[in-house]
């Protein structure tokens, strides 16, 4: 779960040193260090946006599209009609 808490201590801990250290200490690319922030920052936003903390998946969104598909939830197509 990234809750609120995470979320911020995961900002403090890509803001606290400078890329180069915070990129070695991860195994990151420093240049991708520097834009993580940026991308935490998001989440934050969207976790408040829905009012819930997120939720980690371990499936990828090509997986998400193709239960959604299987479920009948894309595009409005029922499941007898992927199945066709």
């Amino acid at each position: 779960m990234l809750e609120y808490e995470t979320l911020e201590r995961g900002i403090r801990v890509l803001s606290s040193d400078p890329a180069v250290d915070v990129g070695r200490r991860f195994e990151l690319d420093p240049t991708r260090v520097c834009i993580l922030p940026t991308g935490v920052l998001l989440l934050e936003k969207v976790s408040d946006l829905l009012g819930q903390p997120l939720q980690i998946g371990k499936g990828g969104l090509r997986e998400g599209v193709i239960l959604d598909l299987l479920n009948g939830s894309a595009n409005g197509s029922s499941p007898e009609r992927v199945a066709a």
